[in-house]
């Protein structure tokens, strides 16, 4: 074995030993953590996997579905939750691959959210319901409507994503993508996407009208859904940065009946957005709320919740 070879030997062995310590701490980091974080206080099982969910309050049923991105879970609904609970019965779960629910190292598509909302409806609440989704799942609560429109009375998307229709990655850009896919450094890129100065200053600042809204408790719900099951974590996130999760929106909005928007008034870069919406559907009720972001529900939860009591 030549000089050269054992150095290069070294280096790459150094290497990867520094990157496993740096993914060893990320994961103690989440452990050390003294704040708890709420966990939905039920069960459900679908395609053998364990979906957390919870139920609050009484009367007409009202679905609520967090956004898909790496930090979502059903946390996203806590100020609201108990709001709308006093006039309905609400439910929110944590969708496969997201917050205390099962995290499998797996593909992660759209049409598996859909399966997963519409089997929920069926298996656990039994009759029709609305549905408010968040964020990208815009596009996923549509589809349930065009799949099963027996399970649902009226749509209320919360500052949703853009319905243009996002195809999955070929060529250059795939291979690219494919080092998520190596064990290690699919890691190492995930926690850098993912480090807690990111998720402490930057996602408050991007995403929230008053970045001092942001409760320390939230922030650190965020960051763990985040880092929790990391494995499985950064299986979704690639399945999410090849664009699986995409579904046909903008044909689905076209034909939407009862269907409104949600969005934070000074979520800029909503707006081109709303737009696209309001070309493929004139009938769609837009309803913003002031002093928001991307997250009104969390920053206006008052306003938030009056204004789906309006719509529904």
């Amino acid at each position: 074995m030549n000089k050269k070879f054992k150095k290069s030997l070294l280096l790459f062995t150094g290497g990867m030993t520094a990157l496993a310590l740096v993914n060893q701490y990320f994961e103690k980091s989440i452990r050390s953590e003294d704040d708890p974080v709420d966990v939905p206080q039920h069960t459900w099982y679908f395609r053998e996997l364990t979906v957390r969910y919870s139920v609050m309050g009484e009367g007409a049923p009202v679905l609520l579905i967090h956004d898909i991105g790496g930090h979502s879970s059903s946390v996203e609904w806590s100020e609201t939750a108990p709001l709308l609970a006093r006039h309905y019965k609400v439910y929110t779960l944590d969708l496969p691959g997201f917050g205390f629910s099962d995290k499998p190292v797996m593909t992660y598509t759209g049409y598996l959210f859909v399966d997963a909302i519409t089997s929920f409806i069926r298996d656990i609440i039994k009759e029709k319901t609305d549905l408010i989704a968040s964020g990208q799942t815009a596009g996923i609560a549509l589809s349930v409507q065009k799949t099963a429109p027996e399970l649902l009375r009226k749509i209320i998307l919360v500052t949703p994503s853009s319905p243009v229709l996002r195809q999955p990655t070929t060529g250059i850009r795939r291979a690219l993508l494919s080092v998520w896919q190596i064990p290690v450094f699919g890691t190492i890129l995930y926690n850098l996407t993912y480090n807690r100065i990111r998720m402490e200053h930057i996602l408050p600042a991007r995403q929230y009208y008053r970045p001092q809204n942001a409760s320390r408790k939230l922030i650190h719900a965020f960051y763990q859904n985040a880092h929790r099951n990391e494995k499985g974590a950064v299986a979704v996130s690639v399945s999410r940065i090849n664009h699986f999760f995409a579904v046909p929106t903008a044909e689905f909005a076209k034909e939407a009946d009862k269907l409104a928007i949600i969005y934070g008034k000074y979520n800029l870069e909503e707006f081109p957005v709303l737009h696209k919406y309001k070309a493929l559907n004139p009938h769609i009720l837009f309803a913003p709320i002031e002093d928001s972001r991307k997250y009104p529900q969390l920053e206006m939860p008052d306003v938030f919740a009056s204004q789906v009591e309006a719509i529904l």
